[in-house]
């Protein structure tokens, strides 16, 4: 991203403002390199599939069965939403768990810088 910048910038083109980018609890692998790049740079982040194609919905979870007419058939039909059983049912054991808290709203990280665009 850095370098397409660079490239934009040496060529008088306009300016990045946003990145579209698959970002979710379950695809945090955008958190080390780019979304630090986007704050430092005024580029705001676009989250693509924030509930990892409805696997964070709570459609689904470690002791439900797999629901039905969805568009993910089963684990193995995940495609560019792929996860680890285990990781996506610890992740959403840990939502549960919050959501089951008697003030929910101390969970929401506000120091935090927020890099995501308000549409």
């Amino acid at each position: 991203m850095m370098k397409a910048m660079a490239i934009s910038e040496k060529n008088h083109w306009n300016k990045f403002v946003t990145l579209e980018s698959m970002c979710s609890l379950a695809a945090r692998g955008q958190e080390f390199e780019v979304i630090p790049a986007c704050l430092d740079q005024g580029v705001a982040v676009l989250a693509y599939s924030p509930l990892h194609a409805g696997l964070l919905s709570g459609k689904y979870g470690r002791d439900k069965p797999w629901p039905t007419g969805t568009r993910i058939v089963g684990p193995g039909e995940a495609y560019a939403w792929s996860f680890k059983s285990e990781i996506l049912f610890r992740v959403i054991d840990e939502l549960d768990r919050i959501a089951n808290v008697s003030n929910p709203e101390r969970w929401y990280p506000y120091d935090i810088p927020d890099p995501n665009s308000k549409i």
